[in-house]
């Protein structure tokens, strides 16, 4: 379970900067392709089971402003009210996403069983908060059973990317301070 958190701990400032980057970045640049498709869950998992509380509500709102920097900047969504609204619904949409798998992973027992729970209550309270947001805003057509499957594939393969990147990342944090012999 500490391997998790080792991102949180004191003296892990540039490896904590580094996997800050490496949560954020390639999903901000995956807007490009994706549009409003971002890895809002995996990133919100992965942040809940490595970093602590304040430095994981930053990755998850860093990787919303970073997506609608892309969207109305390059993309072109224009400043309408409706997108606007749904750029405010996307952060809360992140924001829960964060807190609701830092909640349940706290609670389940393993890594695996912590990894899992993060990821799977993640990609279900975003798309839950997403469809909830439909009410208010109106267009459900991102509700539609093809694109929340698309968009769960989406956030499990990156999920298992970003597995990937920390273990990479955590095991050359151990060897650099492992000491030497």
């Amino acid at each position: 379970m500490t391997a998790l958190r080792s991102l949180s701990e004191p003296g892990t400032g540039s490896a904590r900067a580094l996997w800050l980057a490496a949560l954020v970045m390639p999903g901000v640049a995956a807007s490009l392709v994706f549009a409003c498709t971002a890895p809002f869950a995996a990133v919100a998992a992965w942040a809940a089971l490595t970093l602590s509380t304040r430095d994981g509500r930053m990755a998850a709102a860093a990787l919303w402003a970073g997506n609608q920097a892309v969207g109305f900047a390059v993309l072109g969504y224009g400043f309408r009210t409706e997108a606007l609204s749904w750029s405010v619904a996307m952060l809360a949409a992140a924001i829960l996403a964060f807190e609701a798998a830092r909640l349940v992973s706290a609670a389940a027992g393993g890594t695996t069983a912590r990894v899992a729970a993060a990821v799977g209550m993640a990609l279900v309270t975003h798309q839950a908060a997403m469809w909830l947001a439909t009410f208010p805003l109106g267009n459900t057509d991102g509700s539609s059973l093809a694109i929340v499957g698309d968009v769960a594939v989406f956030n499990l393969v990156w999920a298992a990317g970003l597995g990937l990147a920390f273990a990479a990342l955590a095991g050359r944090m151990r060897a650099a301070l492992a000491p030497s012999r």
